[in-house]
């Protein structure tokens, strides 16, 4: 899973100080109980993703930081991982599941999940 570790510290390179940052969908109240590199462990295991889906996370939120680079905070990258891996995780792996399982995996609501797939994808201007 070093993967996955590399892909928390690229995260973790993206961020600015939170004075910077705004207020987001992706943005935490409280800071996560867990830090980055951990919880890319567990969403790596638990969401049964592939390494292909994480290097794709990866490439998912360099365009991510490049639309918007104040995005990204401490307050804001465990969501933006979770959201990013989801989507990376249903375009690459053959197998996927529900988001109420991802979400629970995540540590969020489903409805929080969905609302943050959606304006990610929103965000890169999928179509």
């Amino acid at each position: 899973m070093s993967t996955a570790i590399g892909y928390s510290r690229l995260l973790e390179s993206f961020c600015v100080s939170s004075s910077k940052s705004y207020d987001s969908v992706f943005k935490c109240i409280t800071p996560p109980p867990i830090d980055i590199d951990q919880y890319a462990l567990r969403l790596g295991v638990y969401y049964y993703c592939s390494e292909e889906a994480i290097i794709s996370a990866a490439v998912i939120s360099r365009r991510i930081h490049a639309v918007d680079p104040l995005l990204f905070c401490n307050s804001s990258i465990h969501k933006i991982m979770a959201a990013s891996l989801l989507v990376a995780t249903k375009l690459v792996d053959d197998v996927h599941y529900r988001n109420s399982y991802y979400a629970e995996c995540a540590g969020v609501v489903v409805e929080e999940l969905n609302l943050l797939e959606l304006t990610l994808l929103q965000t890169l201007d999928y179509r």
